[in-house]
Parts: structure tokens; C-alpha cells; sequence
């Protein structure tokens, strides 16, 4: 399946990368296909999204507190083949695990995968904030999800942990 043409038939059109953003085509939850950045904000990146499974058009919404973490991009820009392909590219690192780079610590959440794409949480009290942040992120998404079906909410359709974040569709 070419990628591009799922963006190409929403009229989705794929401008330069965001530094901060996934890369285009990545896939998340090994259903998720990820597609250009539709906005930021203080506290995360929504992305246009396609569920391979489902075949339908979705937003994807990844907490993302840019004050907080930084992205660890690095095989990515070493030109790994799966991002290059649009393939998976999940994070991988266990609770408590350090990343590499001064004063800076992996997020304390599992994932799967190996080394691109994960969001770092900055050392000391940002950490802990992060921490907070992704806590109070994963209750709204549990509490939203019980208004499925009303008019002028948005609806959760699933939420889950990847690349040491969270993200909500």
C-alpha cells in the first residue's frame, strides 16, 4: 500500500517535517498510521491519522508538553530503513531507564520497539511534572471516553502507551 496516496485522497497535503512531530507514516499500536501534524499546543501534537484496520480517516493526539520532553530522534535521522519506509517506529525503553544525553531521563512508561520517536522527559522537577502531566492526560482520556455518542464531544475511540507518551484517538 502506498502511504502517501491514503494522505493524497483526504487532500492531506505532506509539507516539510516537523522537528518536534512522529514522522509522517509511522504507525503506531501497529494499526495507527500517522499523517501530518493538524496542531500544537502547550501540551501535545494532533495528528491526522488513517486506522489501517478500520480503513477510516482518525486524529491522533500525543501528549506532548514541549516545556517538558524532547523527542529522541536519532535513528531517524541516522536514516533508519522502517522510518524511511513508513514503517513502525516505536520507542523502546523499560520504567526508570535513562536515555542518553546529559540531564535527561526516559519517561517512566513501557514500550515497545527499538529507539526512535520516543518523547525524553527532561531531568529533576520537569520530570516529575511530566510524570503528573501524562497521569491527569491519561484520566481525560478515560473520562472523555465515557461521553461516546453525544453531539459536540468528541468521542475516544482508544488510547494507549507508546515511544514513552500517551495518545489518545
Amino acid at each position: 500500500m502506498d502511504q502517501n496516496k491514503i494522505w493524497k485522497s483526504f487532500g492531506i497535503k505532506i509539507d516539510k517535517q516537523n522537528p518536534r512531530a512522529l514522522a509522517v507514516n509511522t504507525v503506531l499500536a501497529g494499526k495507527y498510521l500517522v499523517g501530518p501534524v493538524l496542531g500544537e499546543g502547550g501540551f501535545g501534537i494532533t495528528y491526522a491519522g488513517y486506522d489501517l484496520n478500520m480503513e477510516a480517516r482518525i486524529a491522533i493526539k500525543e501528549y506532548f508538553p514541549v516545556e517538558l520532553v524532547t523527542r529522541d530522534t536519532t535513528r531517524r535521522s541516522a536514516g533508519d530503513s522502517d522510518a524511511a519506509s513508513g514503517g513502525a517506529v516505536s520507542g523502546g525503553s523499560v520504567p526508570g531507564a535513562s536515555a542518553s544525553g546529559g540531564g535527561q531521563s526516559a519517561a517512566s512508561v513501557s514500550s515497545s520497539g527499538g529507539g526512535s520517536d520516543r518523547v525524553i522527559s527532561l531531568s529533576g522537577e520537569k520530570s516529575k511534572t511530566y510524570q503528573q502531566g501524562l497521569k491527569k492526560y491519561v484520566d481525560e482520556a478515560r473520562n472523555v471516553s465515557q461521553f461516546a455518542d453525544i453531539p459536540g464531544i468528541v468521542s475516544v475511540k482508544d488510547f494507549f502507551y507508546e515511544n514513552n507518551t500517551a495518545y489518545i484517538v
